[in-house]
Protein backbone atom coordinates (compact mmCIF):
# COMPACT_ATOMS: atom_id res chain seq x y z
CA UNK A 1 0.00 0.00 0.00
CA UNK A 2 2.85 2.55 0.27
CA UNK A 3 4.27 1.96 -2.92
CA UNK A 4 0.64 2.42 -4.50
CA UNK A 5 0.53 5.94 -2.07
CA UNK A 6 3.93 6.53 -3.11
CA UNK A 7 2.98 5.96 -7.10
CA UNK A 8 -0.10 8.30 -6.33
CA UNK A 9 1.25 10.95 -4.92
CA UNK A 10 4.48 10.88 -7.74
CA UNK A 11 0.98 11.15 -10.25
CA UNK A 12 -0.28 14.08 -8.48
CA UNK A 13 2.68 15.96 -8.48
CA UNK A 14 3.18 15.39 -11.83
CA UNK A 15 -0.02 16.72 -12.68
CA UNK A 16 0.25 19.54 -10.45
CA UNK A 17 3.41 20.93 -11.90
CA UNK A 18 1.68 19.96 -15.40
CA UNK A 19 -0.72 23.19 -14.36
CA UNK A 20 2.52 25.52 -14.59
CA UNK A 21 4.76 24.05 -17.32
CA UNK A 22 4.27 21.05 -19.92
CA UNK A 23 3.67 17.27 -18.63
CA UNK A 24 6.78 16.05 -20.01
CA UNK A 25 8.90 18.75 -18.02
CA UNK A 26 6.89 18.01 -14.91
CA UNK A 27 8.00 14.27 -15.11
CA UNK A 28 10.76 15.39 -15.35
CA UNK A 29 11.17 17.55 -12.70
CA UNK A 30 9.87 15.28 -9.90
CA UNK A 31 11.64 12.73 -11.76
CA UNK A 32 15.10 14.55 -10.73
CA UNK A 33 13.45 15.50 -7.01
CA UNK A 34 13.19 11.58 -6.38
CA UNK A 35 17.33 11.02 -8.02
CA UNK A 36 18.48 13.44 -5.75
CA UNK A 37 16.54 12.37 -2.84
CA UNK A 38 17.93 8.82 -3.68
CA UNK A 39 21.96 10.43 -4.55
CA UNK A 40 21.41 12.00 -0.71
CA UNK A 41 20.03 8.71 1.06
CA UNK A 42 22.76 7.28 -0.85
CA UNK A 43 25.63 8.95 0.36
CA UNK A 44 24.31 8.81 4.17
CA UNK A 45 24.02 5.34 4.10
CA UNK A 46 27.69 4.99 2.62
CA UNK A 47 28.96 7.51 5.40
CA UNK A 48 27.31 4.80 8.10
CA UNK A 49 28.63 1.70 6.46
CA UNK A 50 32.20 3.49 6.63
CA UNK A 51 31.92 4.52 10.11
CA UNK A 52 30.98 0.54 11.34
CA UNK A 53 33.50 -0.19 9.63
CA UNK A 54 35.85 -2.92 9.87
CA UNK A 55 32.65 -5.10 9.43
CA UNK A 56 34.78 -8.14 11.63
CA UNK A 57 33.35 -9.68 14.30
CA UNK A 58 36.39 -8.36 16.60
CA UNK A 59 34.72 -10.06 20.26
CA UNK A 60 35.24 -13.49 18.23
CA UNK A 61 38.10 -12.36 16.35
CA UNK A 62 39.93 -12.04 20.38
CA UNK A 63 38.16 -14.64 21.72
CA UNK A 64 39.85 -17.18 19.20
CA UNK A 65 42.89 -15.38 19.38
CA UNK A 66 42.97 -16.03 23.30
CA UNK A 67 41.74 -19.75 22.69
CA UNK A 68 44.65 -20.38 20.36
CA UNK A 69 47.45 -18.80 22.62
CA UNK A 70 45.96 -21.09 25.52
CA UNK A 71 45.79 -24.21 23.12
CA UNK A 72 49.97 -23.29 22.51
CA UNK A 73 51.06 -22.78 26.05
CA UNK A 74 49.11 -25.83 27.14
CA UNK A 75 50.91 -28.17 24.22
CA UNK A 76 54.67 -26.45 24.94
CA UNK A 77 54.03 -27.20 28.81
CA UNK A 78 53.30 -30.73 28.09
CA UNK A 79 49.25 -31.20 28.85
CA UNK A 80 49.53 -33.08 25.05
CA UNK A 81 50.35 -35.78 27.01
CA UNK A 82 47.07 -35.63 29.06
CA UNK A 83 44.61 -38.76 29.05
CA UNK A 84 41.79 -37.89 26.37
CA UNK A 85 37.80 -37.17 27.82
CA UNK A 86 35.81 -40.28 28.25
CA UNK A 87 38.73 -42.38 29.41
CA UNK A 88 38.72 -43.34 32.94
CA UNK A 89 41.00 -42.21 35.42
CA UNK A 90 44.29 -44.83 35.67
CA UNK A 91 43.23 -45.94 32.54
CA UNK A 92 46.08 -46.08 29.94
CA UNK A 93 45.72 -44.88 26.54
CA UNK A 94 47.53 -45.80 22.88
CA UNK A 95 47.64 -45.76 19.71
CA UNK A 96 47.92 -49.89 19.90
CA UNK A 97 44.94 -49.87 21.95
CA UNK A 98 43.52 -47.53 19.25
CA UNK A 99 44.41 -50.16 17.11
CA UNK A 100 43.42 -53.09 18.58
CA UNK A 101 39.82 -51.88 19.76
CA UNK A 102 39.47 -50.69 15.61
CA UNK A 103 40.36 -54.29 14.11
CA UNK A 104 38.00 -56.02 17.23
CA UNK A 105 34.71 -53.13 16.05
CA UNK A 106 32.22 -55.11 13.69
CA UNK A 107 32.45 -54.14 10.14
CA UNK A 108 29.48 -51.80 9.41
CA UNK A 109 26.63 -53.26 6.79
CA UNK A 110 27.93 -53.04 3.13
CA UNK A 111 25.75 -50.23 1.34
CA UNK A 112 24.33 -50.70 -1.63
CA UNK A 113 23.28 -48.30 -4.41
CA UNK A 114 19.86 -47.87 -5.02
CA UNK A 115 18.49 -49.98 -8.37
CA UNK A 116 18.03 -47.51 -11.32
CA UNK A 117 14.99 -48.70 -13.86
CA UNK A 118 15.09 -47.35 -17.37
CA UNK A 119 11.91 -48.41 -18.45
CA UNK A 120 9.11 -47.73 -16.27
CA UNK A 121 8.62 -45.01 -13.73
CA UNK A 122 8.57 -47.24 -9.80
CA UNK A 123 8.38 -45.71 -7.05
CA UNK A 124 8.88 -46.80 -3.62
CA UNK A 125 6.36 -46.08 -1.07
CA UNK A 126 7.01 -44.51 1.98
CA UNK A 127 8.28 -45.97 4.81
CA UNK A 128 7.40 -44.56 8.18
Amino acid sequence: MGFLAVGTLTAAAVLGLALIMPAWAAALVVSAFYGIVAAGLGLAGEKRVQAAMPLAPEQTLRTVQVAKEQVQQAWERGSHQAQPSGLPAGASFSSETLVTKTAAAPAPPERTAPEVHTGQFRTNPPRY
